[in-house]
């Protein structure tokens, strides 16, 4: 009967001894040591999915504030007044030119000033290809009406001949480049060409014939020919 109880412990003793083991060996986690390891690194990973998506969402607000901060792109302006002044231009010798844009393309300019034939208006059409940006290139064509002025030629002293200048029209064309310096002031320059359409656009205050001296003074006088201009001024929405 003691050798039974002998027997009986050393069995018992041998399954408690096994019976970890064998648990461990049957429960799905030990086929799979490296399990918890993935587990816990899918967890890590899982993690930084919100501080990403919060610092998407933080740049994407900061890109807005911006766009709503920042200045209006030079050159998107509605009216512009200027100073000008030039050669053969439309707006004279000095003067001053408005500029209204109903739309980004398109401009109705009036230019007006001294000239060498005396008061000079001007109004043209202006077509901006590339519209709205900050140094625009345009075509411009347009009328001057030169309202006339008195002129006289001086071969000897003392002897002087005077002419009557008078009213002269003169058909326009020309390209140029405004170009905006900030957003409110703005500098275009302008070239082109003068197609007078008067002939008979002057007369001697005496009645008589002009003499080859007079004649060639009033050809220098004349608006005509190649023009050109520089416009100094400040843009308005």
């Amino acid at each position: 009967m003691r050798a039974v109880s002998l027997h009986a412990r050393s069995s018992l003793l041998l399954a408690a001894t096994l019976l970890p083991l064998v648990t461990q060996a049957e429960s799905p986690e030990s086929d799979n040591p490296s399990a918890p390891v993935e587990s816990e690194a899918g967890h890590g990973l899982s993690e930084p999915a919100p501080q990403l998506a919060s610092d998407d969402n933080e740049r994407t607000h900061a890109r807005e504030v911006f766009d709503e901060e920042r200045p209006t792109h030079r050159g998107r302006t509605k009216l512009d007044v200027g100073f000008a002044a030039g050669f053969n231009s439309p707006s004279g010798i000095v003067g001053g030119e408005l500029e209204f844009r109903a739309i980004p393309q398109l401009g109705l300019n009036l230019g007006a000033g001294i000239g060498a034939w005396g008061t000079r208006i001007s109004p043209s059409l202006r077509l901006y290809p590339l519209g709205e940006v900050g140094a625009s290139p345009f075509f411009e064509a347009g009328a001057s009406f030169n309202l006339g002025t008195e002129a006289y030629s001086e071969e000897h002293p003392g002897n002087r001949n005077y002419a009557e200048l008078l009213m002269t029209p003169a058909a326009i064309g020309s390209f140029g480049l405004r170009a905006a310096l900030g957003t409110k002031v703005y500098l275009t320059s302008r070239v082109g060409w003068a197609w007078r359409l008067r002939e008979d656009n002057y007369r001697m205050r005496d009645g008589s014939r002009p003499d080859a001296f007079t004649e060639d003074v009033i050809d220098l006088l004349q608006h005509g020919g190649f023009l050109t201009s520089l416009t100094l001024g400040f843009a308005f929405y």
